[in-house]
């Protein structure tokens, strides 16, 4: 089955599926939303009780929007998430498949308290640049366990939504058109050539860390601005001393020239990302060097 809308919406296009209110068999079909999201049949009624619902928070919400995913249905919730920021989504889908407690990446990420994380996993908030590292590492390093309990719950999900509704879950729906409020118009994915077309992975040097351009892009942002920042602060300070100290720690400590070696190169590279002419003209010097 085909739906696409808000959690709200597929909450309520789930609750039309079932049995009438009161009726006995009602109760069984609360099961897979139930044991996904790990909370009790008195609160799935809650969430799909069509008066006044009440709607979840915390990990039960990034669990309820993975659960209507993992069955096939387009969540636009998660599609934000995914466009805002892709490492929370990802976050998210560790998190609501249990690959990973909210208590472990708090510790790995090193943040005072779960709220942080939960921001993270709504899209919501970014992370500083060397969280970011942390957390693309982290991401990296449960990518084949993700990916095989994403296979496991997705069959699993599918055979018991399939028992419970038979052929009428084989049946096409139409798929609802999405109201412009403004919460759902943050929420939508902006639609870019760009994002679409298949990116070659970037490595970060040391790490083991694989990233999508965008992801790589973002992290790159980051640094620059800190460094930008950093050596505004202490350039005009600086003394003899000081930029002795530096090139020691960049392990530069071969003179001068090294540090002004490095100094033009960091700009080279920065000049190409600013613009096509500036990027056209170091490529042409770099192949008649090499010619």
């Amino acid at each position: 089955m085909q739906f696409k809308g808000s959690l709200e919406e597929c909450f309520a296009k789930y609750a039309s599926l079932l049995p009438p209110e009161g009726t006995r068999s009602r109760a069984r079909f609360y099961e897979p939303l139930m044991k996904f999201c790990g909370t009790s049949s008195a609160t799935v009624v809650r969430w799909l009780r069509a008066k006044r619902p009440m709607f979840p928070a915390g990990i039960p919400l990034v669990k309820a929007r993975f659960f209507f995913e993992l069955i096939g249905w387009q969540v636009t919730d998660l599609l934000g998430v995914h466009s805002a920021y892709e490492p929370g989504y990802k976050l998210g889908e560790l998190v609501a498949l249990n690959v990973i407690t909210l208590e472990q990446v708090r510790e790995e990420l090193v943040y005072s308290d779960n709220h942080a994380v939960l921001r993270l996993c709504h899209g919501q908030g970014v992370c500083t640049s060397e969280r970011e590292v942390l957390l693309l590492a982290l991401i990296a390093d449960k990518a084949t366990e993700v990916e095989s309990r994403r296979r496991s719950v997705s069959k699993e999900l599918h055979g018991q939504i399939q028992k419970l509704f038979g052929d009428q879950w084989s049946a096409p729906v139409e798929q609802v058109s999405v109201p412009a409020t403004a919460s759902t118009l943050v929420s939508q994915p902006r639609s870019s050539p760009t994002t679409a077309k298949t990116e070659r992975p970037v490595s970060v040097n040391g790490t083991g860390v694989r990233l999508s351009k965008r992801e790589a892009l973002r992290m790159l942002a980051y640094k620059v601005l800190d460094m930008y920042e950093l050596a505004r602060a202490i350039a005009r300070d600086a003394t003899p001393e000081d930029r002795r100290l530096l090139r020691e720690m960049t392990e530069l400590d071969e003179g001068m020239h090294a540090s002004f070696q490095l100094t033009s190169e960091l700009q080279k590279i920065l000049d190409m990302l600013c613009g096509e002419q500036a990027r056209d003209h170091v490529l042409e010097q770099e192949q008649e060097s090499q010619s």
